[in-house]
C-alpha cells in the first residue's frame, strides 16, 4: 500500500468530477483513477483497489453522513469495511484513511469511553447505534406477546 500525495490528488480530482449518475459505481472509479494516474496507475494498483473496494461498501457516503467523523468512527468504518471484504484491518483503515483524505473530511479526537471494548453495530454514538438497539429491542418486545 503506497497511498500518498499523488494518490490522494488524483482520487480528489477524480470524485470532483465525477457525474452524479456515476458517482457510485466501482467500475467507473477504477477506470477514471487509472487514467488519471497515467503511467503511474500501476504503481498504485493496490490503493486503486482498496478504494474502489471501500466505494462499492458504501464507506464514502457513510463518512460524508456521519462527518465530522471521530477517531472512532474511522476505526469503526475501518472495521466494518475489513469484516465485509475479509480485509486486513490495516488495509481496510488505508481505504478508510485515504477517503477521509480525499474527501477533506474534518476529524477529531474520539469521544472518551470507560476502556472497555464496545463491540456494538457502529461508532460510540449514531443513529445505526439507536436503530439498531430499537430493532433488538422490539423483536425481544415482539416474542415476548
Amino acid at each position: 500500500m503506497t497511498s500518498d500525495d499523488t494518490f490522494v490528488s488524483a482520487l480528489r480530482q477524480v470524485v470532483a468530477v465525477t457525474p452524479p449518475s456515476m458517482a457510485k459505481q466501482p467500475a467507473y472509479l477504477r477506470s477514471a483513477l487509472t487514467r488519471r494516474l497515467g503511467e503511474q496507475g500501476a504503481h498504485y494498483r493496490s490503493d486503486i483497489h482498496l478504494v474502489v473496494g471501500a466505494l462499492d461498501e458504501n464507506i464514502p457516503q457513510s463518512l460524508i453522513e456521519l462527518a465530522p467523523l471521530t477517531t472512532s468512527d474511522i476505526a469503526w468504518q475501518a472495521k466494518h469495511l475489513a469484516a465485509c471484504r475479509a480485509w486486513s484491518i490495516e488495509a481496510a483503515d488505508h481505504a478508510v484513511r485515504t477517503w477521509v483524505e480525499a474527501l477533506r473530511l474534518p476529524v477529531h479526537a474520539s469521544l472518551p469511553n470507560d476502556g472497555a471494548d464496545d463491540d456494538s453495530f457502529g461508532p460510540d454514538v449514531t443513529g445505526v447505534t439507536i436503530r439498531r438497539s430499537f430493532l433488538v429491542e422490539g423483536a425481544a418486545e415482539a416474542g415476548e406477546d
